[in-house]
């Protein structure tokens, strides 16, 4: 990542293909090159001694500074020749704006093949290739051969093809839509989707991240940091292929192999994205969510001065599942007020035509003060008795006072422009149909929805009892040797009993309500995936199911089960006892562990899963072995995206009295635990672990604390037992972001319990933790009056240091 950077800001720049032809893209590039300021520009070109009146050298050897960026503009036979130049030179990055790689067949892609070998060779960071580059407007930099020169702003778009990201750019650009950065990502050899959020996600001047995306790339590189960092900066994602006939033409153009894309609606959902369909949608997604203000619920008040907009947008609202808001009897004896005697006395809140911005505003103020309102919707057409700015600078200053989402329809042409432009200065979504304005508001409305739902606190199952792994593992390994790959009916039970999945035969159910299926399957790009819904003989022809990522617990479950439509046949059968929604949620859990447990099973599916007075049994399993599974694949988890709970570190430690201490992975079910701990802390616990005294810890934020990714975060709890309860008593915590060369060591340990040892016993435990990951170094920032933890440390090995501030930083190198 810190060449990543460095890339990104270069002060030093070769261009690998520079030339003086009229229309060549070395030229484009070059001419583009050259208005960025500040920074070290060296064409290369071995014909040639100047370009464009630039010097020019041989090679990029010969360049007398160390080159940080490197643009690649040759024929592609010549790209390796130039990536191994380029890597003996220390060059931090390359993009490869060259074409002629995997998307044009089996020679391209052997050429891509030996550039990536030279990428791991020297450490390099590279772009492309078949890519077109990338723009930061707000350092004047662009790498790209493109002619648009869009002006700064705050949002960061990444697009795979280059070609249309070019053309969304260009017409971005002619509607005044700035932007932080630009990349197009080409066959992504090296730097994908991944990458790029953990580069924006901690950049300052982007708030919302824009992707066009054909295939993911590297999937769990993805999820990581997605998963990351979409809570803080809305991702919104067009993704096309949603057949399989457009699938074929993605792959055509650019060489991308996607899989199922029912699998990637699930996987935007679980890292939190909004996916949208059309390449309009991207950009006013990305204005409704960068307003920040998200609604509780999908009541909407619509506020109009023309009637026929008014419906048009109660229509758009009832398609897309949204409700009008029902105002209260409050509100409307304030609007009986202010309308004229025949208003409508309804939602739409018609003022009509000859309503004065005063009238008008009154309306709004009174809609947005009612609690029966989550957002307000505010239509505009030109009228004389309310000048558009006028009213456009008074919407703008009412909606200021509130947190409820406001967005605006401002019809019109040459009347509205003005207006319109008001409301964007003042972070108002604005749009130039009530169509559009709904649309986007029922996307703010399903980004929190879905927000809400996936960080929704689990409840805490039973813990089932341990399978016995090795014997199961056995049944496998004899149906290889025997030569199955299918484990026989009574074989593929024993794997469902062993995990707490409750079976029984065909012939001893006979009073069945309903027929679900569940089932594991591995897609090509992102492993194991979950599918659950109805199942039976009906199954393929009513096709209701939704997909889920393991590993899952109650709320992801909960989600899965909920996200069909055989759910409201569940909620209640006619004259019968519903389905126990809490058996089934556990069933889907051990389900998921079975399928985290056995990377070798290429699929698994229980049909039917009947329903028979309100309790789920599965009546029929079937268990195909994966015989192309890699058996040198390093992790222990090769086919899945999200790494499972780390039951590794889970140990048992005494207290110097004797009581037993669990120390464990934090999971996300701890909340309620965490929370109790915290709000128990004394002020100075509190600030000498998080530097501050903190008043409110909310969900919100105990969702960073307990919501984590062990692929970038470990966090250790250590819990107690008293009273029959359990107590969280300390927590420590290894976070390695998106850098892999080091982590960051945090430690906490209650009032109750501190001098006793637990501190030192979490920073062992962080310690191995960083060894096992092969980290170069960790560090910790301290505060210097905290003495206590500051000995830990140096007794542990780590050097301290003391900084102006009252703050001192301890470092422990592990290479």
């Amino acid at each position: 990542m810190r060449r990543l950077h460095g890339m990104f800001d270069p002060k030093t720049i070769a261009l690998i293909g520079a030339t003086e032809k009229e229309g060549a893209i070395g030229r484009k590039i070059l001419e583009n090159l050259l208005r960025s300021h500040d920074r070290g520009i060296f064409p290369v070109n071995p014909n040639a001694s100047k370009v464009l009146g630039i010097k020019s050298y041989p090679d990029i050897s010969s360049i007398p500074e160390k080159v940080m960026l490197a643009v690649v503009a040759v024929p592609a036979r010549s790209v390796p020749k130039v990536v191994e130049q380029c890597g003996r030179s220390g060059v931090d990055g390359v993009i490869i704006i060259s074409s002629g790689f995997k998307e044009a067949g089996e020679e391209g892609a052997q050429l891509e093949r030996e550039v990536d070998l030279i990428r791991e060779k020297y450490g390099m960071r590279i772009m492309g290739p078949n890519c077109v580059g990338f723009m930061r407007p707000s350092l004047g930099l662009n790498t790209s051969f493109l002619l648009a020169r869009p002006s700064p702003g705050n949002i960061a778009f990444i697009s795979q093809s280059g070609a249309l990201g070019g053309a969304i750019l260009d017409w971005a650009v002619s509607a005044g839509i700035g932007f932080s950065l630009f990349a197009s990502l080409g066959s992504m050899v090296d730097i994908d989707f991944g990458d790029m959020i953990d580069f924006l996600g901690n950049d300052p001047d982007t708030r919302s991240i824009l992707i066009y995306m054909e295939d993911v790339g590297n999937a769990k590189n993805f999820m990581s940091a997605a998963r990351e960092f979409a809570r803080r900066k809305p991702i919104i994602i067009l993704k096309p292929g949603r057949y399989e006939q457009s699938a074929r033409a993605a792959r055509s153009h650019t060489g991308a192999t996607a899989g199922d894309d029912a699998v990637y609606d699930a996987v935007f959902k679980r890292v939190g994205a909004l996916r949208v369909g059309e390449i309009s949608e991207l950009f006013e997604a990305a204005a409704v969510l960068d307003s920040q203000r998200l609604p509780a619920g999908r009541r909407l008040a619509i506020v109009t001065c023309a009637g026929g907009p008014g419906v048009i947008a109660a229509d758009a609202l009832m398609d897309r599942g949204g409700e009008l808001a029902r105002l209260s009897d409050e509100s409307m004896k304030q609007l009986d007020a202010i309308l004229p005697p025949y208003w409508s006395r309804n939602n739409p809140v018609d003022v009509h035509g000859d309503a004065t911005v005063d009238r008008f505003m009154q309306a709004v103020s009174i809609c947005l003060a009612d609690p029966m309102v989550d957002a307000l919707l505010v239509i505009y057409v030109p009228m004389e008795s309310a000048p558009s700015t006028r009213f456009a600078r008074a919407v703008a200053e009412v909606a200021k006072k509130w947190w409820k989402p406001v967005v605006a329809a401002w019809m019109g042409a040459k009347d509205a422009e003005e207006g319109r432009r008001i409301l964007v200065d003042q972070d108002i979504p604005v749009y130039d149909t009530p169509e559009q304005a709904v649309r986007n508001y029922m996307n703010l409305y399903e980004y929190k929805r879905n927000l809400d739902k996936l960080y929704q606190t689990p409840e805490a199952l039973p813990e089932p009892g341990a399978p016995f792994k090795n014997r199961l593992k056995e049944l496998l390994g004899t149906a290889v040797e025997q030569g199955r790959t299918i484990l026989s009916e009574d074989e593929s039970r024993d794997f469902l009993t062993s995990y707490g999945i409750p079976a029984a035969t065909q012939t001893s159910v006979t009073d069945i309500d309903c027929e679900l299926t569940i089932r594991a399957r591995k897609d090509m790009d992102f492993g194991s995936v979950i599918l659950f819904g109805m199942g039976g003989k009906n199954a393929g022809f009513f096709k209701d199911f939704s997909v889920g990522l393991p590993p899952l617990d109650q709320t992801l479950a909960k989600i899965l089960i909920q996200n069909t439509k055989v759910y409201n046949l569940l909620r209640s059968f006619s004259g019968k006892q519903a389905a126990d929604f809490e058996e089934l949620e556990q069933i889907l859990v051990n389900f998921s562990n079975l399928v985290v447990d056995f990377p070798q099973i290429a699929e698994i599916e229980i049909n039917p899963l009947a329903v028979s007075n309100g309790r789920p049994l599965a009546l029929d399993a079937r268990i195909t072995i994966d015989t192309n599974l890699d058996a040198s694949a390093r992790s222990p988890y090769p086919h899945l995206v999200i790494t499972p709970y780390p039951t590794k570190y889970i140990t048992h430690w005494r207290l110097p009295d004797g009581t037993d201490v669990l120390v464990r992975p934090i999971r996300p079910e701890d909340e309620p635990a965490e929370q109790e701990m915290l709000s128990s802390l004394s002020m100075r616990t509190l600030q000498t672990r998080f530097f501050s005294t903190i008043k409110n810890i909310g969900h919100e934020w105990l969702i960073l604390l307990c919501n984590v990714d062990y692929d970038r975060h470990i966090a250790i709890v250590a819990e107690v037992r008293e009273n029959e309860k359990t107590r969280i008593i300390g927590d420590a915590r290894l976070i390695m972001g998106h850098d892999p060369t080091y982590g960051e060591v945090a430690v906490l340990v209650h009032d109750d319990f501190q001098g006793k040892g637990l501190g030192t016993k979490f920073v062992e435990m962080l310690v191995e933790i960083a060894r096992e990951k092969d980290l170069d170094f960790i560090r910790a920032d301290v505060l210097t009056e905290n003495t206590r933890m500051l000995h830990v440390f140096k007794r542990l090995g780590f050097t301290t240091q003391w900084f102006i501030g009252g703050k001192s930083e301890a470092v422990l190198k592990l290479k």
